[in-house]
């Protein structure tokens, strides 16, 4: 691995080269590194100097190299990081931040917050700790998010206590996150730490089929080249997974993108339902499965938002590198990339041990649809875990009846993995 000082150099070369995109890639593993590397703000200014769309970066880096001392455009600089969905790279500029300017809270709040996007909760909780009760009673949401990250450390005494501590004002869906979360853990105990199913569950109330053996991956994927016996045990297991807990399959309605229609149409023809392809204002009858290829492909369907009864939304792929806005009560699997069996891609032979370019399938979506499907009849019944069972038993459990949102997918994880810039 590049020490900061040689990813800098590996910087300046790609830079020189005329690579601007590698040269700010190489900038930002070394500051994420080291954020002291004051180097690298101004090599970062640089790498952006003409670039339009990214002119305001540019000059919060330049105002971070020269005035070092100044928390104020660190915090800036960090803000606008986590505003960009990328938790990564704002952490460690906010922990600079924090070091100039440790009083100030607003500094504080948004450094716990980059903390607990990128997995470091017992440090985020540290962070806040010492905020006032005066403080936690003008932020709410500081408050909720203390005991989130107690419960996301382990610490489920002191995720019960922050919510004991609400105010009867805070906001119903910051509320109702803190409490079925420790609700689920109360439930099922805190998992272990390499845990991701359980880590799941716990913090979305979704179940989660498949996990990576990969070693420093947490349980994800990285880019993921399926075969259609991946994709075909997935859908065997989601299938089963429904059957257990009594979530009867009664029609299919797929997102709109290709990927989705073909993972919709085989998950119908194998339980030989309806299928239909989204439109605005279909009616959605008890038993209706929604299923995506990416949990991206679920935002523009505005209803997902409440969880019913009678609907049950299984996404193959949450891209855990990034934010989206609803988790799926079912999710295959979390990769960093996910390309399915029609669509071109690069994958590793395993007898020549090469890597092999695998073309596009230009083939209708009904007919690869078939093949899937035909699959999945051809599997014996997929094994699912009992605590799988009651995982998507429970999603839709508020506890006392309420009703429940299905919350957004966030970069933040109780169990740790390598991240790759």
């Amino acid at each position: 691995m590049s020490t900061p000082d040689q990813a800098l150099q590996q910087a300046e070369a790609a830079l020189a080269d005329g690579d601007r995109e590698r040269a700010l890639q190489l900038t930002g593993l070394a500051l994420t590194m080291d954020a002291d590397l004051r180097a690298g703000y101004d090599l970062a200014a640089r790498t952006l100097e003409g670039v339009a769309r990214d002119r305001e970066a540019g000059l919060l880096f330049r105002l971070c190299h020269d005035h070092f001392d100044d928390p104020r455009y660190f915090y800036e600089l960090g803000f606008s990081f986590m505003q960009a969905d990328a938790p990564h790279l704002a952490q460690p500029i906010l922990r600079r931040a924090f070091a100039l300017a440790a009083n100030d809270p607003n500094v504080r709040v948004e450094f716990a917050v980059a903390l607990a996007e990128t997995g470091r909760h017992a440090e985020a909780v540290s962070v806040l700790a010492p905020l006032d009760d005066a403080t936690l009673a003008r932020n709410p949401a500081v408050r909720v998010h203390l005991g989130w990250c107690s419960l996301l450390s382990g610490d489920l005494d002191g995720a019960r206590a922050a919510l004991d501590r609400l105010a009867d004002d805070t906001p119903a869906e910051l509320r109702e996150r803190l409490e079925l979360g420790v609700a689920r853990a109360d439930a099922f105990g805190i998992p272990a730490g390499d845990d991701l199913v359980g880590w799941h569950f716990v913090q979305y109330g979704g179940a989660l089929l498949a996990t990576s053996s990969a070693p420093g991956m947490g349980g994800r994927f990285g880019a993921l080249a399926e075969t259609r016996d991946d994709v075909a045990d997935r859908l065997s297991g989601l299938i089963t997974l429904l059957e257990r807990s009594e979530r009867p399959v009664r029609a299919v309605i797929a997102a709109t993108d290709r990927d989705s229609e073909i993972l919709g149409r085989a998950v119908a023809e194998h339980v030989d339902v309806p299928f239909a392809r989204f439109v605005p204002h279909a009616e959605v009858h008890d038993g209706t499965l929604i299923c995506a290829a990416n949990a991206d492909a679920l935002a523009p369907i505005p209803y997902l938002r409440v969880r019913a009864p009678e609907l049950t939304v299984y996404a193959h792929t949450v891209t855990w590198t990034r934010s989206a806005v609803f988790v799926p009560d079912v999710a295959g699997l979390m990769s960093a990339a996910t390309y399915p069996p029609w669509r071109r891609a690069m994958r590793g032979d395993t007898e020549t041990a090469r890597t092999v370019e695998r073309g596009e399938d230009p083939r209708d979506a009904t007919v690869i649809a078939d093949e899937i499907a035909r699959l999945v009849r051809e599997r014996p019944n997929a094994s699912v875990p009992d605590r799988l069972v009651e995982h998507a038993a429970l999603s839709l459990w508020a506890g006392d009846g309420r009703v429940v949102t299905r919350p957004p997918y966030r970069q933040e994880s109780a169990v740790a993995t390598k991240r790759f810039l």
